[in-house]
This record gives C-alpha cells, structure tokens and sequence, in this order.
C-alpha cells in the first residue's frame, strides 16, 4: 500500500480594512489657497492613537522636503505650534549640527499608515520606524552594522533616563 502526503500551502491574505485606504500624504504640502494655517499644509504624515497623548511625525513635514531635522513625538508643528515637542533624531558620525544629523530622504524609501510611520534615512542607512499607543510612543531606529549611531533629544525639559532603553519627560503644561 502507498500512501502520498499532500502538503497544502499555508495561504495567507491582507484582507484591507478602511484603515488601509487612508493616504496620509494629503495636505502635507502647501496650498495655494490660504487656510487658517496660511500656505502651509495642514496636516502630517504621523502615527497617532484617536485621543492619544503621542502624535509621531517628521518635525515641521513638508511633503516636498528633501530632509528630515528630527522627529517630534508630541508637537508636529505643521499648522499651528505649540510649545514641548519632544525631538529625537539618530545620525551617524562624529558632528553634532542642524544640518549634520539632518536625514536625507525619498518618498520611494517612506511609507506612512494611520499606525506606522517608517523611513530610510539615505545619508546614513537609519531605517526609524515608529507607532504609537495610546500614551506611549514607540521607535525603533536599525543602523548598518559598519555605522556608530547616536541620539540627539532637543526640545525637553526635565528628562529622566530610566534604563538604557527608556527615557521619561512630562509634557509640558500636565
């Protein structure tokens, strides 16, 4: 008697929920048409819960930028500002500048969903990917192996390093 297996391939499927349909990149350039944020674009290609305390997002984001000066994981300064954004970039190498931990970037290389934000830094290889809880934001910045990477926080007040993954600031005003 012979008996043959029969293997079924495990078949797995995306099926899009609204969620998936959402085009973050809408009105992260500016306008011709003035709105109560003048030209500027009025919204930002970031990660935020609904009612969350955390909204990530390139500071500042134009959708024609070329470069990303840090992210900001409470104030996304697009439209109105405020004060408190909490900034964090990485960079590689040994100068510490505006302009020399600045990230190059392209669109073909950023890709941005109601619940992850992630985007390859060209100048220095960082892959940053971001999401975000309700109270809570997450990153996680991969260097290339041959690369030293440092952080540069801007922007906050009274930090508390709690272990060597963890760092706590209060928003400013709570």
């Amino acid at each position: 008697v012979h008996f043959s297996q029969i293997h079924f391939a495990h078949l797995s499927y995306h099926i899009k929920q609204p969620v998936d349909y959402v085009n973050l990149f809408i009105g992260t350039e500016k306008s011709s048409p003035h709105t109560v944020w003048e030209s500027r674009g009025a919204t930002f290609p970031g990660v935020l819960r609904p009612f969350g305390m955390v909204q990530i997002t390139p500071n500042g984001y134009m959708y024609s930028d070329k470069k990303i000066q840090s992210f900001s994981f409470i104030n996304h300064a697009s439209g109105y500002f405020s004060t408190g954004s909490f900034n964090l970039m990485a960079f590689t190498g040994d100068s510490i500048g505006k302009e020399k931990i600045a990230g190059n970037f392209d669109h073909a290389n950023e890709m941005a969903t109601p619940y992850c934000y992630q985007v390859i830094l060209k100048n220095s290889g960082i892959n940053a990917a971001f999401t975000a809880t309700e109270r809570t934001a997450l990153c996680t910045f991969t260097f290339t192996q041959s690369a030293t990477g440092h952080f540069v926080l801007s922007d906050i007040t009274n930090a508390i390093v709690i272990d060597s993954n963890t760092i706590s600031a209060p928003c400013q005003g709570y």
